[in-house]
């Protein structure tokens, strides 16, 4: 209920000048955790 109540009451905000870039530093660690994390699962004995 409070979910609905907040989705129509509280407005979005966001920075119109922050450039809109995609972040390839935060990116390749992520992609190369997930991308362990699902080997480590895959090779693990079962």
């Amino acid at each position: 209920m409070d979910l609905a109540i907040g989705t129509r009451v509280i407005t979005e905000s966001f920075d119109e000048s922050a450039p809109r870039r995609i972040d390839v530093a935060g990116l390749a660690p992520i992609g190369t955790g997930i991308g362990l994390f699902t080997l480590t699962f895959d090779r693990a004995p079962g």
